[in-house]
């Protein structure tokens, strides 16, 4: 007969994440706002500290030579969305954009990350916009 030994922390930790899945089980969702294009792998989503209606997704979308990356941008809590490009490597796999930050002051400057991975090794790069 086998028998596990389970820590009592353990136990209690494992209770309390399924009271987690439970309350998310039970929550009620609803769409906000436009939806965005179903092309692009949505990402990242940010809220600017300073200006709460400024709504901000990252996404990518393509293969290889063909991968665009875009931030998204509401300054209408998502009832309409503006595309802006992100500017990919050509010839290298970015595989990702992520939003860092929003400038906790200015909700025109974000700060992006690009995710360097794959076969060909390319390192990720920090980009950063003014005019978000």
């Amino acid at each position: 007969m086998l028998v596990e030994v389970v820590e009592t922390d353990d136990v209690i930790e494992l209770a309390e994440r399924a009271d987690r899945l439970e309350l998310l089980a039970e929550l009620a969702l609803a769409q906000v706002g436009a939806p965005l294009p179903s092309s692009w792998v949505l990402e990242t989503i940010e809220v600017a500290p300073s200006d709460p209606d400024r709504l901000y997704v990252s996404a990518v979308r393509g293969t290889l030579e063909s991968r665009q990356a875009a931030l998204f941008v509401s300054t209408d809590r998502g009832a309409t969305w503006i595309e802006r490009a992100i500017p990919i490597l050509q010839g290298t796999v970015e595989p990702s954009v992520f939003i860092g930050a929003v400038d906790p002051k200015n909700p025109d400057v974000v700060y992006l990350r690009t995710g360097g991975a794959g076969a060909i090794a390319t390192p990720s790069r920090l980009l950063v916009t003014a005019d978000a």
